[in-house]
């Protein structure tokens, strides 16, 4: 399960990412609101199947090393991924 959510949290900023992208290219028109909303319900997605993460045990049939690479990769994608997003919301609001 853990490996499951990690995957789709990291998907999830990504698309993230791209929808707002689309966002700031189309900003002014109805495709870019919609793809404004999209973009942030990406970003909620990541956040609810990260609370999941977190508060889930290390299964037992992952090693220490793992779990701690995965949890690695999370955190890794949110640093670099969830700033992108924030960077692309602020220029999707700049006039």
């Amino acid at each position: 399960m853990l490996e499951y959510l990690r995957a789709h949290i990291l998907e999830e900023v990504d698309g993230a990412i791209d929808y707002m992208e689309k966002a700031v290219a189309h900003k002014g028109t109805q495709c870019g609101a919609t793809f404004y909303a999209m973009s942030v319900m990406e970003s909620e997605h990541a956040n609810t199947l990260y609370r999941m993460f977190s508060k889930m045990s290390k299964e037992e049939d992952l090693t220490d090393k793992q779990y701690s690479e995965m949890l690695k990769s999370i955190l890794d994608k949110y640093m670099n991924g969830m700033a992108r997003f924030e960077t692309l919301k602020k220029l999707y609001y700049a006039a």
